[in-house]
């Protein structure tokens, strides 16, 4: 863990989304501005300013009505 602790969130800013079809995925990657306060050793030479974040949803068969986006999801068999 990169966080040593629960931390406030302040801005969140939406850096990816990716919808994939054939893998029946949704992933959402965020910057946050919070730095990690136990990052590991392979950072300790880079400056960074934010931390990215990544989640990744599998088995995704379909979405809210109001969500509006030109795919369609198939369930399997269909």
């Amino acid at each position: 863990m990169v966080f040593s602790r629960n931390i406030p969130i302040g801005e969140i800013k939406l850096f990816t989304l990716n919808i994939d079809n054939n893998l029946s995925t949704l992933t959402l990657v965020f910057d946050i501005r919070e730095i990690p306060d136990t990052p590991p050793k392979k950072w300790e030479s880079i400056e960074y300013n934010a931390c990215r974040i990544g989640i990744t949803c599998s088995e995704v068969t379909s979405f809210g009505k109001n969500f509006n986006y030109p795919f369609k999801l198939l369930r399997a068999g269909t």
